[in-house]
């Protein structure tokens, strides 16, 4: 029996087995490409790293955590390139590629290569970049885990080094001497890995490009790249190696990572396998973002480029309310002496100009994007706290009042004879509400559907044809639109009382030609999705095949209309035909979309922020300028607030020093200038401030500050800045 069960369990066990194996080939036939691009798939450090041919990447339960080409060659082409690539400068090519070293609990070791070519120019490097795929943007360095003694001690063991320091009469005492003295002397002579003779320079960031190679014993061997000194060597890469006594954190990882459980060293890496990227600024698409953003100061810079510079000339300057149509923004971030870190925005004016502004001068809308501006068309026009006949009455508003909309319903009602969508409008501070559809009208231009469109005098189709207008007024400005509306054809729209816009764009001042029935006419231009997956279709048909889907809030562009109409969940509209952001081109129910335009929304002040309560040092200071002081500066870029509790001080290093202990002296012969002493007894640590009723400019926007500040520190260190 005992046997027999034994001789179950085997074959229970071998065909599991073989059903495994049957499984895996056919996965295999289903997917040849994904198995034979991958190099290297293991875990380690709680991540599963996964090596291919297209990328490195590292997961934690499903979320990619790191990516070689978003997070190294992508970033860093784009932070070098990405203004050449958006206007147009000189065509460059960047090659940039990986080879795995080392994978060491979260810290993986690459050989990363880089060359490009920019017309007839040529630069590039090689070198070891490590990195800590748990966060990416953390710079790793040996002096993370090894004593700074240890390793100067295992540097000036290596024999390269010691040859370029036998001349040296007393041999460096720290890492820093170390490196002022190969600044000073010849460089180290090497054989590169493809047995060329160079000069390599012992560079000040040595430490951060190593891997581990093996151990051995109670010693890890580390691989340190050294930086070639010469153009002619630029491609070529040498290492030295030195042993490092395994510490106690890394135990564990390193003996995993030595027997391949988890990572692997640099002696058992796979061979001659890289991971390649190819990015050009002829072909690059920049990063393109979509929505609606205002301006919250007045007198916000619109730039040429984004940067602070003198060559980034300033467009336009625009007033507080302007809304920007966003397009792209740089996929870098900076900081500023006023305002916090923030992105560079490209946008578009309701005017058609386009150019970059600052983010931190901006504020997306809640609410956004808007439809446009639509003007009301009858007297007694009702707003509503709901989209529906018995909601509330908000406001009454007259015949010909703007209103600006940014939503709509996803149901249409009829109401009379009418058969449109609720419009959600903002109203005075910050309120909203709801107009029938039915009592708003667009007035953007619209363009023709057919090579000859009938002009009649009057909104209806017995009415005279006074005028045709062929493929040469493709493009028809709309003055106004009919009351009711009329099915013809199967198509119920309304009426638009039309004129030439070739003329009206020419400055003209004319009057409205007749009128052109709404099926024959369709608006252009930016489109957004209302509601999640919707679906985009082969054509104008619920019947096409579904080609894709997209996301709630994604904007499309317009590029043509069905000639008819489909009712689908009690809604009544064309089908539109859009292209993505990526490029996929298909059709969309109208009712799933909704028109971006471009409107100024009226500036609504905010609540002011809680000034901290007095306390009894600063109570005594009668001539204490304000309650608070937000203070800041650039190169390097800072920031300081001044309180009655004390002051803050904050950098872009991420450094905040607090400074409790104020006291405030008033200039014996200058009313308006103060000194301002602050220390921290705990760290002795104090600043000075000197502050002067004065204008100041933080050279962002034309923004005036009541301050100007001068502030030294303990170390007699000076910054000047602006404060309000």
């Amino acid at each position: 029996m005992f046997i027999f069960s034994i001789f179950r369990k085997k074959i229970t066990h071998l065909k599991k087995t073989w059903l495994l194996l049957i499984a895996g080939f056919c996965l295999s036939c289903l997917s040849p490409i994904a198995s034979s691009q991958t190099i290297w798939k293991g875990e380690s450090g709680g991540l599963l790293i996964h090596w291919t041919k297209e990328d490195i990447t590292a997961t934690k339960g499903g979320k990619i955590v790191f990516s070689a080409e978003d997070a190294l060659a992508r970033k860093d082409f784009e932070r070098e390139f990405f203004l050449d690539s958006f206007s147009g400068g000189p065509v460059c090519e960047y090659n940039r590629t990986f080879t795995l070293l080392s994978v060491v609990g979260t810290i993986a070791s690459m050989k990363d290569t880089f060359e490009q070519h920019c017309q007839a120019m040529t630069h590039g490097y090689s070198k070891i970049t490590t990195i800590n795929l748990a966060n990416p943007d953390q710079l790793v360095s040996l002096t993370d885990y090894f004593n700074e003694s240890m390793i100067l001690k295992a540097l000036l063991a290596d024999s390269l080094i010691q040859k370029a320091l036998a001349e040296i009469d007393t041999p460096p005492t720290t890492l820093e001497a170390l490196y002022q003295v190969f600044g000073q002397t010849p460089d180290i002579v090497a054989r590169s890995e493809n047995g060329i003779d160079c000069q390599f320079q012992l560079h000040g960031d040595l430490l951060t490009q190593f891997a581990f190679h093996h151990i051995d014993k109670d010693r890890v061997a580390v691989r340190i790249a050294l930086e070639p000194a010469t153009q002619v060597c630029r491609d070529e890469q040498a290492q030295i190696g030195i042993y490092l006594p395994i510490p106690k954190k890394l135990n564990l990882v390193l003996k995993k990572a030595q027997k391949a459980q988890a990572g692997f060293l640099m002696g058992k890496m796979p061979k001659k396998q890289e991971t390649a990227f190819y990015f050009s600024t002829d072909t690059y698409t920049s990063y393109q973002v979509a929505g609606t953003r205002v301006t919250t100061v007045s007198k916000a810079r619109l730039r040429s480029s984004p940067q602070l510079t003198t060559d980034s000339m300033i467009i336009e300057i625009l007033e507080k309310g302007t809304v920007l149509k966003m397009l792209a923004r740089t996929p870098f971030q900076e900081d500023n002496r006023r305002y916090h870190r923030d992105y560079w925005y490209f946008v578009e004016l309701e005017n058609g100009k386009n150019g970059w502004i600052f983010g931190a001068l901006t504020k997306r809308l809640k609410n956004a994007p808007l439809t446009g501006p639509r003007r009301t068309t009858d007297d007694g026009v009702r707003v509503l706290s709901a989209p529906r006949l018995k909601a509330n009455i908000l406001e009454t508003f007259d015949k010909g009042i703007t209103v600006y909309t940014f939503a709509r319903s996803k149901r249409q009602n009829k109401i009379g004879d009418l058969l449109d969508y609720w419009y959600q409008v903002h109203l005075d501070r910050d309120k909203t509400g709801w107009i029938f559809g039915g009592q708003l009208m667009e007035t953007e231009t619209r363009v023709s559907m057919g090579k000859e469109i009938p002009v009649r005098s009057a909104p209806e189709q017995q009415s005279d044809v006074i005028k045709t207008f062929d493929s040469q007024h493709s493009h028809i400005y709309i003055y106004g639109r009919s009351k009711h509306q009329d099915k013809i054809g199967g198509i119920l729209d309304y009426w638009y009382k039309v004129g030439d816009s070739r003329e009206r764009n020419r400055g003209l001042n004319v009057a409205p030609v007749g009128w052109v029935f709404g099926g024959q006419i369709m608006k252009t231009g930016t489109q957004i999705t209302m509601v999640s997956r919707a679906s985009m279709r082969s054509a104008p048909s619920l019947r096409a095949k579904r080609i894709g889907r997209l996301k709630k809030g994604v904007v499309v562009n317009t590029i043509a209309r069905s000639t008819h109409q489909d009712k689908i969940a009690r809604n009544l509209d064309y089908w539109y035909q859009v292209k993505s952001a990526s490029g996929k081109v298909g059709w969309v129910f109208g009712s799933l979309l909704m028109p971006i335009g471009f409107s100024k929304v009226p500036s609504y002040s905010t609540s002011e922020v809680a000034i901290v309560q007095e306390t009894d040092e600063f109570a005594s200071m009668q001539k204490w300028p304000d309650k608070q002081l937000n203070c800041s500066g650039t190169e390097p870029f800072w920031d300081i607030t001044i309180s009655e509790k004390g002051v803050r001080y904050g950098d872009v290093e991420k450094q905040v020093i607090y400074f409790p202990a104020v006291s405030l002296n008033v200039s014996s012969n200058e009313p308006e200038v103060w000194s301002i002493k602050a220390e921290n007894k705990a760290n002795e640590k104090s600043v000075v401030f000197f502050l002067q009723k004065d204008k100041c400019n933080d050279g962002m926007s034309d923004n005036e500050y009541k301050y100007h500040i001068f502030v030294r520190f303990h170390n007699d260190r000076v910054l000047s800045g602006c404060c309000n």
